[in-house]
């Protein structure tokens, strides 16, 4: 469809027209006079700028005082620009109003009033500060950003916190900020007060508010211990270990993978013939491990490596624990009851149990001394008898007994306690 000429001539003549119209009604700010307030000492004249903090389309040069102060000298050095002398030592308060017109034709006027404080000294005036942090973070806070002092002494070695935070620690630093460190885990709202001085030691308090915004915390597994973790007699069994005591903070609910089991003897080194492996179950929540060791030096230790994992940002930790074959019974040592191969339900993690170490996300592998428990009932197991193997329903035969005697390092399959 196609528009006749004198059409499009019209409609180009009314956009000419409407565009500067436009334009026009776009940068037309409200005129807006804002209140002014400023300092000087005894018998110290000042200038000043009445027009520095108002709006609008101003016109600088119809700004004129329309009343004088009650004591002193004001001269207007145009453009908004006054000059102040106060009375020969005079302290105190004295106000002068003035006006400033906009250039829109007719002119649009408003009024201001402008306030002069007269001392030897003033005090600082602090301010109220907010900020905002995340969850286990610390945050500097400059304080002093937006105080103000008349006689430009502010000190910030001053800087004091002097009430709170609820919720965490507020610490000044030397520069005069102020660091808010939330307490763990904590998120929500949080204040603390602080006070400021100059050099004349005059001072002022502000409150400052803080923000902590919540993160997710992965599962801890700093209390997780095995299932099982002394493994006795050591039959050549495969035995079911499952990881305890992880929990979470918040109550999210975790999956708990195997991800790696180390041992510090050869798999399969044992000589016994049996080539299948000595560990299992990596990929699930239980691991598998052979009750067995080589019979040389303090025993085998099984390191079980796991994931804690509940889904969400950050919420993966990586943790260890220790299982041992030790190499003997030992006086006090007692084979578990079949109790402790309980089946723990994901979720159901929550106690804790000393005598294993696991790295909590962020720290260094530690070792923790391994401790073993007596059972309240004994058992007349002989050091030296021996143990129908369930694997092959062989018996040791007596006479590798004595060459372990002699050897004292005999494989340990079946025996018990090898000198």
């Amino acid at each position: 469809m196609r528009f006749p000429t004198k059409l499009l001539q019209l409609l180009m003549i009314g956009a000419v027209f409407l565009l500067p119209a436009a334009l026009m009604m776009a940068q037309d700010v409200p005129l807006d006079a804002v209140d002014d307030v400023v300092y000087t000492n005894v018998n110290t004249l000042i200038s000043f700028d009445v027009l520095a903090n108002d709006t609008g389309n101003l016109d600088p040069a119809s700004a004129a005082a329309i009343s004088f102060p009650a004591g002193g000298v004001l001269i207007s050095l145009g453009n908004g620009q006054f000059e102040y002398t106060p009375m020969t030592d005079f302290t105190g308060m004295v106000t002068f109003s003035y006006q400033v017109c906009d250039t829109n034709t007719p002119a649009t006027c408003d009024t201001a009033l402008v306030t002069i404080h007269i001392a030897a000294t003033f005090a600082p005036d602090a301010v109220d500060d907010s900020a905002a942090t995340a969850e286990d973070t610390p945050v500097t806070i400059s304080v002093l950003a937006n105080d103000f002092d008349p006689d430009a002494n502010l000190d910030p070695s001053s800087v004091t916190v002097i009430g709170g935070p609820t919720n965490g620690s507020a610490v000044t630093n030397a520069d005069g900020t102020v660091t808010y460190t939330p307490a763990l885990n904590y998120f929500g709202s949080d204040n603390f007060t602080y006070s400021v001085c100059d050099l004349d030691a005059l001072c002022d308090t502000a409150t400052v508010s803080v923000d902590v915004t919540p993160v997710n915390d992965p599962p801890d597994c700093s209390a997780a211990y095995p299932s099982i973790s002394v493994l006795w007699p050591p039959n050549h069994q495969m035995v079911s270990v499952q990881i305890l005591g992880v929990t979470d903070v918040e109550n999210d609910p975790f999956t708990l993978t195997i991800s790696g089991i180390s041992v510090n003897e050869p798999d399969n080194g044992t000589g016994d013939g049996d080539t299948s492996g000595d560990v299992g179950g990596i990929g699930t929540d239980t691991a598998q491990v052979r009750a067995e060791r080589a019979g040389g030096g303090d025993g085998r230790v099984y390191e079980i490596t796991f994931v804690a994992d509940d889904g969400l940002e950050n919420g993966a930790s990586t943790c260890r624990v220790i299982v041992t074959v030790p190499h003997d019974q030992g006086d006090d040592l007692m084979p578990l009851p079949e109790a402790t191969e309980e089946v723990v339900q994901p979720g159901d993690f929550g106690c804790d149990h000393p005598g294993n170490y696991c790295n909590a996300p962020g720290q260094n592998k530690e070792t923790v001394e391994e401790e073993t428990q007596s059972q309240d009932q004994t058992r007349n197991n002989s050091r030296n008898s021996s143990s129908q193997n369930a694997n092959n329903g062989k018996k040791d035969d007596p006479s590798n007994k004595d060459k372990d005697k002699d050897k004292g390092n005999g494989n340990g399959k079946g025996n018990g306690k090898n000198k």
